[in-house]
This record gives structure tokens, sequence and C-alpha cells, in this order.
């Protein structure tokens, strides 16, 4: 095992991590009431940290190199049906959470409306009444569009050093190891924004069952994603799978469905992170197998014939 890289990646990784995610907070960097677009850049700059990590690591232990997974081009047959299975996954978990709670969707978005300080009844008739389900159509639309193009792109610097140093040198211990392994440091390295909340907010009531749902869901994420990987052997993908469930998570699905929460529902709730663990199990399934390498061709020349 590459110990000397592993090591460079965990220090470089966590070290930095903490710093930029602990010192924005505390520097009014990282906001969590009213975020603005200075904090949306500021965190996703830090989402680049494990890309940092991996290069350090490889600079530090050169003769342990290996060369990334694929990023490009992303297969077009797969990357359709994650950007189809992904939005499934969170409707699947916010309408069994609706079933068994029996509060239904709120189809007219009220709560989205108030935020957005629209008044039905200004509109024309006409609009009024298909205004709710337009919004929902677009709002949907436009979360599938950003998470396969914009937060992929975000997001790829945790692919590459998470899935692309990380994971291949974790296989050896086995596949679920792997994913345990991975995936409890992917949580404790986002530990900083749900304990620096707690402490500015001096609210530690729901600090258990934040790190709690957190963990599951991190664990669950991971084992889907690193079978993205081990499945495809393409970054691409994992980056485009966690684009996507970036933004169906920051999507319509909370306005929709306001009163899902922790544990069970919501964006952390334990339906989703069971949803993710069974879209691991039939990773295969979403995103197809590996095409076999091509045969190589024949290269060498027919024998000359026998003169008489």
């Amino acid at each position: 095992m590459d110990k000397k890289g592993l090591v460079v990646f965990l220090l470089v990784t966590f070290g930095l991590g903490a710093a930029l995610l602990a010192g924005g907070q505390a520097a009014g960097f990282v906001v969590h009431d009213e975020p603005n677009i200075f904090h949306s850049l500021y965190l996703l700059a830090v989402m680049w940290v494990p890309a940092v990590g991996a290069l350090a690591a490889s600079l530090a232990a050169p003769g342990t190199a290996r060369p990334l997974p694929r990023i490009w081009p992303v297969p077009a047959g797969a990357a359709a049906r994650l950007a189809v299975a992904v939005p499934l996954l969170f409707a699947a978990a916010y309408g069994v959470n609706a079933a068994v709670t029996r509060v239904p969707p709120q189809w007219g978005l009220s709560t989205l409306l108030s935020d957005l300080e629209v008044n039905l009844a200004e509109m024309p008739e006409a609009v009024r009444g298909a205004f709710p389900g337009l919004l929902l159509g677009a709002g949907l639309a436009s979360s599938v569009l950003l998470g396969c193009v914009f937060f992929s792109l975000c997001v790829l610097g945790l692919e590459i050093g998470w899935r692309g140093y990380l994971l291949p040198r974790l296989l050896p211990l086995g596949r679920v190891p792997a994913h345990l392994v991975s995936g409890t440091l992917w949580a404790l390295w986002f530990l900083p924004l749900p304990v620096g909340y707690a402490l500015l907010e001096n609210d530690f009531a729901s600090l258990p069952m934040t790190l709690g749902c957190g963990l599951a869901m991190a664990l669950a994420l991971t084992a889907f994603l690193n079978e993205i990987v081990i499945r495809r052997g393409h970054l691409g993908l994992s980056a485009l799978a966690l684009g996507l469930f970036v933004s169906q998570q920051d999507g319509m699905w909370p306005f929709l469905f306001p009163a899902a929460s922790p544990p069970f529902g919501g964006t952390r709730g334990l339906l989703l992170t069971g949803m993710f663990l069974l879209a691991a199990v039939f990773a295969r399934g979403i995103t197809g197998r590996t095409p076999a390498p091509a045969a190589d061709a024949e290269t060498s020349e027919p024998a000359p014939p026998k003169s008489a």
C-alpha cells in the first residue's frame, strides 16, 4: 500500500479542508442562514481541496502514481440513465415519506411562492392556475440540467481526490471495506460544517441526529459513486451522479414536500439513504457495463510468396 502518499493525501485534504471550512465559518465566508452567491462560490472552491490533496500525494510519492480514471468524454447512454435515475431516487424517497406520514405534496408550491414573494392573486386568471405547475416543471428540468453541466464540474475536484486517488488504494482491502472507509472519511471531512453551525447557533440538541443521518448518507452515496467508478472506470460519470445529487438536494423536492424532515424524510433522511444503497447494489443496471476492449488489429505482415 502507498502509505506515504496516503498520509500526504489525508493530511493535505483534511488540514486544508478543515482550515477553509471552519475558518470560512468563523470569518463569515460560510453562512447557514440566507446564503449568498459569495458563500456558494466559496464552498464550490473548497470542493477542489481533495484534488489538491491528490496532487500533493502524487508529488510526494511519484513512484506510486497511477493514471486517473477517464473523465471525458462521458458515455451518453450511462449519463442519460443517471439523469433519470437520480431524480427518481429522490422522488421515490419523498413519495414513500409522504405516503407513510399521510402528508400530501404541496402542489401549489405556496412555501416557494412565499419565499419568492409571488402573489398569485395579482396574476391573470388564465395564468394563476397553471403557474405552480409550470414552475414545478421548469424547476425539475433545470435542476437536472444544472446537475449534468454546472454542479458536475463543481464537484469534479471531490471525485478526483476521493474516487480517483483514494479509492484504488483502498480496494485491496476489499470492496465493502473500501466503501466503509472512504465513506467515513468523506463524512469526517464535512464535519466542520454541522459542528460549526452548532457552535455558532449554540444549538447542540439536534447535532447527534444531524451527524448520524449525515454519516449514513455519506456511506450510501459513497458506495454508489464508488460502484460507478469500479464498474465503469469513469470519474466523469461519478461526478455527473454527484452533481445530480447536489442539484436535486437543492432543487424542488424540499418545496414540493416541505413537511419531510429527518430522521426519515428530507435530503438527509434515512429513506433517501436507503434509496442510494439500493442504487449502489444495482449500479451496473444504471450505468451499464464497461465496454470490452476491442481486439487488437493484426499488425503482422503476410509472409511473402515463395519464389519459384
